[in-house]
C-alpha cells in the first residue's frame, strides 16, 4: 500500500515539476519579447530626436541632413503595389530618401558586440508645399529595430523582427 500511495506523490510532484518548468520558459519568452519591443522603441525615439534636433539645426543653417520636399500622400507611407513595400523605405533607390544614423551615437563602442544590427532610421519632409528654405512645419518618422534585425543589405530589403515606427511634427514660428 505504501508503494502505491509513493508512486502517486511522486507522479503529482512530477506533473507539477513540468508544469512549473513550462511556466518558467513561458515567463523568459515573454521578458525577451517585452526586452526587443522596449530596445526596438528606445532605438525608434532615438533617432526620431535626433532627426528633431537636426531639422533645428538646419532652420538655423547647420545642417546637412536629407531632408524630403512636399509630397501628397507623404513619402513616408507610400507602397509599391505589386511588393506591398514601402518605396521610399525599402529598395537599394530609398537610401536617398531616409537618414540613417550613424552607428556610433547608439551602440557603446567599449562592448564586443554591437546591440542594434540594423540602425535606426529617419525620414524628414516638408509638411507644407513651400521650398525647405521658407518651411515652417517639418514632419519626421523614425523607425526603429530589435537587436535581432540584420542588418540592412546594399538592396535595403524589408527587415524581419521588432520593429518599431514614431511620428512628430515640428513647427517653427
Amino acid at each position: 500500500m505504501v508503494l502505491i500511495v509513493s508512486l502517486i506523490v511522486l507522479v503529482v510532484i512530477s506533473m507539477l515539476a513540468i508544469t512549473s518548468l513550462r511556466n518558467v520558459s513561458s515567463s523568459e519568452m515573454i521578458s525577451g519579447n517585452v526586452r526587443t519591443t522596449e530596445l526596438a522603441n528606445q532605438a525608434a525615439e532615438f533617432a526620431l530626436r535626433y532627426c528633431e534636433k537636426e531639422v533645428e539645426n538646419f532652420k538655423n543653417g547647420l545642417s546637412n541632413i536629407t531632408i524630403n520636399d512636399y509630397s501628397d500622400p507623404p513619402l513616408w507611407s507610400k507602397l509599391d503595389n505589386k511588393t506591398n513595400s514601402l518605396v521610399n523605405w525599402e529598395g537599394a533607390n530609398s537610401a536617398g530618401k531616409v537618414n540613417i544614423l550613424d552607428g556610433a551615437l547608439l551602440n557603446q563602442a567599449n562592448i564586443t558586440y554591437a546591440t542594434y544590427k540594423r540602425l535606426p532610421e529617419c525620414m524628414i519632409e516638408v509638411g507644407e508645399d513651400k521650398p525647405k528654405a521658407d518651411a515652417s512645419v517639418f514632419k519626421i518618422t523614425a523607425r526603429g529595430f530589435g537587436p535581432e534585425v540584420s542588418a540592412a543589405d546594399n538592396n535595403r530589403t524589408r527587415p524581419v523582427g521588432t520593429e518599431v515606427w514614431l511620428q512628430s511634427t515640428i513647427t517653427f514660428n
